[in-house]
């Protein structure tokens, strides 16, 4: 679970960079996600790589559409932790340059879309099942049971 004060950092330019601070404003940064990926927004979790002093970092590809644009990039969070709690988390991309293109676009007016819907276009690599977005990173994030929450 998320501490209290967890901070979530988005390295990108544009409308979703940026410190996310605390339980609230974490979510809502995910469903601003969904919103602005008309629901398109995907993640194929790789593993969890732990290294037993309080990181852990969850290698994953992501696909979403934006603006007419599609991404298809791998990525991770760098999680901290102290106890039981997640304190940080750092988003890493292995294309900023692609990442800033599609994230500095205007946010577009469509209507509140559900995360997950992009599961039909993904890597290539079959042993990487979709999942949807929520319950990947939000799930690790903040401490909820893969099943839902």
């Amino acid at each position: 679970m998320c501490a209290a004060d967890a901070t979530r950092h988005v390295p990108v330019t544009g409308a979703l960079s940026g410190d996310y601070k605390g339980r609230d404003a974490i979510p809502d940064m995910y469903r601003r996600l969904g919103e602005e990926t008309g629901g398109t927004f995907a993640v194929w979790l790789r593993q969890v790589l732990v290294d037993g002093r309080g990181h852990a970092v969850s290698p994953h590809h992501l696909t979403a559409d934006r603006r007419g644009e599609h991404l298809d990039e791998d990525g991770g969070i760098v999680f901290r932790l102290v106890g039981d709690r997640t304190t940080d988390l750092d988003e890493c991309v292995a294309d900023i340059d692609t990442m800033n293109d599609l994230c500095s676009r205007t946010m577009p007016k469509a209507p509140p879309a559900t995360l997950g819907k992009g599961e039909g276009a993904g890597p290539s690599d079959e042993a990487c099942e979709p999942v949807p977005a929520w319950r990947t990173q939000a799930a690790y994030e903040l401490g909820v049971p893969a099943g839902g929450g």
